[in-house]
Order: structure tokens, then sequence, then C-alpha cells
């Protein structure tokens, strides 16, 4: 299984809380689901102590990009099987999950030409 997702990192800890992220990412080891995950530029010489954070973790199926520093997100959405899901930033705080096969394919070709063109970390 493969899930794709696209957000700054920091976002998604502000809005999810790293109790949350560190279960889920347990959760979905445990089911063997592939991430991988497209981020907002790379922070220069932020040296992180959160396993979560780092870029290339392999023993949580983990693989990250990133997307070129003029790209923005603040908002965090995931894709997998035949799911979309957008989660809002914390000023907003609103989720939406769609069950729809075309609208999952679709944003999983547009995360496609994203992670093509996305920078492997250094």
């Amino acid at each position: 299984k493969l899930c794709r997702d696209l957000a700054s990192v920091h976002s998604v800890i502000e809005l999810m809380g790293e109790q949350f992220i560190a279960r889920y990412i347990s959760e979905r080891v445990k089911q063997k689901v592939v991430l991988q995950s497209l981020r907002t530029a790379e922070l220069k010489n932020h040296k992180t102590t959160n396993w979560f954070l780092r870029d290339e973790n392999k023993e949580v199926l983990r693989e990250v990009r990133y997307l070129d520093k003029s790209v923005q997100i603040d908002a965090f959405i995931k894709a997998y099987d035949d799911t979309i899901m957008l989660i809002s930033s914390k000023k907003e705080m609103f989720a939406v999950v769609i069950e729809s096969p075309p609208l999952a394919q679709s944003l999983k070709a547009l995360f496609k030409i994203a992670w093509d063109g996305a920078k492997k970390p250094n």
C-alpha cells in the first residue's frame, strides 16, 4: 500500500500534536503502508531531534522530497486508496475526507508530477 501526503511538517505538528503523529506512524508501519511525503522547502541549518521530522526513515517506510521554496503549503493533504483527505490550518480547524476513485486518481496524478520535480533531501 502507498499513501501520499503534502504538507509543511511544522503545520502538521501544530495541527495534530506529536503524540498523535507518533501513534499514527506506528500504526501505519504495522500495516506496512509506505509513505511518500512532499514537504515545503527544506529548513537550512535545522537539526531535528524528533525522529518523525527527519527526511529519511526507512524503518518507518517513508521517503521525503522537497518542493521549491516558492511553493507554500499551509494545509495537510493525503491521498490513499480511493480517498483524499484535506485538513485546513489550525486557524480554520476543519477537515474533509472524500472517497472518490476519480478524485483520488486525479490528486495522485498531480502528486506524481510534483514528486517527479521535487528535490531529494541533502
